[in-house]
């Protein structure tokens, strides 16, 4: 004969809070062990306030219905409003979440009233399951809201695992609704109930790997900054300068375009050090480096090449056009004025410009060629713009 075959849902349930203890192990031992993964351990919380409802529920019968239901439901809400902190995590300090606190209140209160006030336990299930729902979509919307910040694929997929977690809510919630009989026990043999516990399950587990893809993408980006962006100044370092020169020269060379470089130097900086302090010093590099972000074309390619040394990398610009771009950099910095303890500070730069093929075709023999420039315009008086020998010559 036939036996329909039924899942025990306290079974499933057992089952999804072991494998999620072992993810929880995973979180705490990963935020404790690399400094800075706040998001990974605040979603260890969430799974651990998701993980400990679910336990209570499976008490049922066993706790007063006070205590199994009306707290797991209380802690499955706290899960949502921590899976939000640790999404806005990855923005910065995670924001008060009022309106969260609000919905979580009301489904708190609407729990307690269909277990102790008027029992009902579909009522409290469609309630729950809704509320619910609404609080994944707030934290699933807002990680769409923030993809054109992001623009990674970890985090559009894990916006689209909790949006599918509300959507299997809100499907628990109309299921129950329809149901061709009332829910007296959440845990008896069920194919909604356990189907939704295995949903659950599923996109619990997968949301886990969506923050964890998160965080390393965030350590990946962290670890290739280090290694291609300078740390004082924040534009690109020697190396990464180097690289970004030889791709744009590569280009420029089969395209025929023209390509300028040039090379420019803080004049008299060492007096500035000795003289204010070297926190100084930094504080006139940092000024320098942002100060040429502001002047620069957008497709230009600046980077500190060493000490007060940086490199300008001007794709599709003859000698005019580089000599140009040159001399505003030149003008801003002439123009920039810092204080430090009540006393106003200036500088100049000096530069020295030298243009692909007739300078050299490839990198180092063009800011050798720039530099050869460069030691001109010092020694012409400083506070001005040399072309290279191979160019024209001349100083500006």
């Amino acid at each position: 004969m036939h036996q329909a075959f039924h899942l025990d849902t306290r079974t499933l349930l057992i089952t999804g809070i072991t494998v999620a203890t072992i993810l929880i192990g995973v979180l705490f031992g990963l935020a404790r062990r690399q400094e800075g993964m706040q998001a990974l351990r605040l979603w260890g919380w969430t799974m651990l306030a998701f993980e400990t409802g679910l336990g209570l529920v499976t008490l049922r019968g066993l706790l007063p219905d006070a205590l199994s239901i009306l707290l797991a439901d209380a802690l499955l809400f706290a899960a949502a409003l921590l899976a939000m902190r640790s999404v806005r995590s990855f923005e910065g300090r995670p924001a008060p979440d009022p309106q969260g606190w609000l919905i979580a209140g009301a489904g708190c209160l609407l729990a307690g009233y269909y277990v102790v006030v008027a029992p009902h336990e579909t009522a409290r299930i469609v309630a729950f399951s809704s509320v619910f729902a609404l609080l994944l979509a707030r934290v699933s919307i807002h990680l769409f809201r923030s993809l054109p910040d992001f623009d990674r694929p970890p985090q559009a997929f894990t916006a689209t695992v909790l949006a599918l977690f509300a959507a299997l809510s809100t499907v628990r919630a109309v299921a129950t609704l329809l149901h061709d009989r009332p829910v007296d026990d959440i845990l008896a043999p069920d194919h909604l109930q356990s189907l939704s516990v295995l949903a659950q399950m599923a996109v619990t587990l997968a949301a886990t790997l969506g923050i964890l893809w998160m965080e390393i993408h965030r350590l990946q980006s962290r670890l290739f900054a280090l290694a291609t962006v300078d740390g004082l100044t924040g534009i690109l370092n020697r190396r990464a300068l180097m690289d970004a020169a030889r791709r744009e020269i590569s280009r420029c060379a089969r395209s025929g375009e023209p390509l300028g470089v040039a090379m420019l130097d803080l004049d008299h900086f060492k007096r500035i050090n000795d003289r204010y302090g070297h926190p100084v010093g930094d504080r006139v590099l940092r000024a320098f480096a942002d100060t040429l972000r502001g002047v620069v074309r957008p497709h230009d390619v600046l980077g500190r090449y060493g000490g007060e040394e940086f490199v300008l990398v001007m794709p599709a610009a003859g000698l005019d056009a580089a000599v140009a771009v040159a001399e505003r950099c030149r003008q801003a910095i002439a123009a920039l004025n810092l204080e430090s303890d009540g006393n106003g500070i200036s500088f100049t730069v000096s530069a020295g410009v030298a243009v692909y093929k007739a300078d050299g075709e490839d990198i180092e023999a063009l800011i050798a060629a720039a530099d050869a420039a460069l030691y001109r315009a010092k020694a012409g008086g400083r506070n001005r713009v040399a072309a290279a020998v191979g160019s024209s010559g001349a100083i500006c």
